[in-house]
């Protein structure tokens, strides 16, 4: 599993990506949630993505000029 405090949430997040991935018909795909407190954009949960994605996406901070930080 990928970061989350909670298991169940991160259970929950899987299944969603699960779904989207399968409705889209992608490959691969991400969930991405916001921390108020760090102001940060964490993938929490992943499919298809190589660990070099992960260490280069894998978290935004707000004032990161990439396509995640400016989310």
């Amino acid at each position: 599993m990928r970061y989350t405090e909670d298991a169940e949430l991160a259970l929950l997040l899987e299944q969603v990506l699960d779904a989207a991935i399968e409705l889209q018909g992608a490959d691969f795909g991400d969930i991405e949630l916001y921390n108020v407190d760090q102001r940060t954009l964490r993938i929490v949960a992943h499919r298809g993505v190589g660990r070099k994605f992960l260490e280069h996406f894998g978290c935004a901070e707000v004032d990161d000029a990439s396509a995640c930080g400016i989310a």
